[in-house]
């Protein structure tokens, strides 16, 4: 009878422990499949648009008023001569002293530039072809020309008298002077500059209508940038005269303010 007894207990037990281990697994069970369900719908709204569906857009500006402070200006000599060296030296001997002039007036080295050099055979003039065969043109000699940039600041305390100068170099004769023009030397820089200014006068409108909805900016989901001049002028500002050639003698050159601006528009994604 103790032998059936125990018989009994252990098979009970056994089915005991199988049902507690079932348990434990279906519980377990269930729990991965929930937490499993969960990581699922976070990675379905994470990687939707479910929870950014509602967007602002705002537009940012800055402006600057600007000083040109730089003036620049470019002059062309063309010498002829019998061998291409002969017309090189002519070229050379104007340039220099153009270059000398400007050096004494205060005209930095670097700020004188060639922009071009060139030389090339030159033919005589040939009469009226009559009769066939017509006579062979004959070389002349040889031509050159050199075009040099100068660039001269206008403000500050290395400021130059742009007028003086440019009237000076066109006393000395060069086959052309450019007209004057007038700018900033680093436009990029102040760009830049401007650009941040209106990025953050974006953000700060963008965070006054979030929070005039209840919400607030998660991301930026869109970013366009508009630069121009207030005024309607380029970096630099062509000056000309009326007579529409260079000027011979000194004469005033007005250093006027430009207006620049910069405007961003910004997609700002709330919720």
């Amino acid at each position: 009878m103790f032998e059936k007894i125990n018989e009994m207990y252990q098979r009970n037990s056994v089915l005991a422990s199988f049902a507690v281990a079932a348990t434990f697994a279906a519980a377990s069970f269930g729990a991965l499949n929930l937490a499993e369900a969960a990581h699922q719908v976070r990675q379905f709204f994470a990687g939707s648009n479910y929870m950014y569906s509602t967007s602002i857009s705002v537009s940012g500006k800055a402006t600057r008023d600007i000083k040109p402070d730089v003036a620049r200006m470019n002059f062309t000599v063309s010498e002829e001569g019998p061998t291409q060296g002969a017309s090189s030296d002519n070229v050379s001997a104007k340039v220099e002293k153009i270059v000398n002039y400007l050096k004494e007036q205060g005209v930095k080295e670097e700020d004188i530039d060639t922009q071009s050099l060139n030389s090339y055979q030159t033919w005589q003039q040939m009469p009226p072809c009559e009769v066939w065969p017509c006579a062979e043109p004959k070389p002349k000699g040889f031509e050159t020309s050199q075009t040099v940039e100068v660039t001269m600041s206008i403000d500050g305390d290395d400021a130059l008298d742009f007028e003086k100068i440019y009237g000076g170099v066109a006393a000395l004769q060069p086959d052309y002077v450019s007209f004057p023009e007038k700018g900033v030397d680093d436009i990029d820089a102040i760009r830049e500059e401007l650009e941040l200014e209106a990025i953050a006068d974006a953000r700060s409108k963008a965070d006054e209508k979030a929070k005039a909805l209840g919400l607030s900016i998660v991301r930026v989901s869109g970013y366009y940038q508009d630069m121009g001049y207030g005024g309607g002028y380029g970096a630099y500002d062509s000056m000309a005269y009326s007579d529409g050639a260079p000027m011979a003698k000194s004469a005033f050159i007005p250093v006027g303010e430009q207006e620049i601006e910069v405007s961003v528009s910004v997609n700002f994604d709330v919720r």
